[in-house]
């Protein structure tokens, strides 16, 4: 959990192998535009998503869109 542009040469170097680089912040965590934009997934998370976390409920927005049945 780092907002902190230091990270853009690892996270580059990362993906030049092949790997998705999300990040993940505190709600209302200040993240540069160059960071948002290198990362491929931004997931900032709120007061309740740390206390769906904390007991065991937590259901990321990605894990919901691969469970839910698409209606055609």
């Amino acid at each position: 959990m780092s907002a902190d542009n230091d990270y853009l040469t690892p996270i580059k170097e990362i993906q030049k192998i092949g790997k998705i680089v999300e990040l993940v912040i505190t709600e209302g965590q200040p993240i540069s535009e160059n960071l948002r934009n290198t990362v491929d997934e931004v997931f900032e998370l709120n007061e309740d998503d740390f206390k769906n976390c904390w007991n065991g409920t937590y259901i990321s927005n990605r894990r919901q869109a691969q469970t839910t049945p698409q209606h055609q």
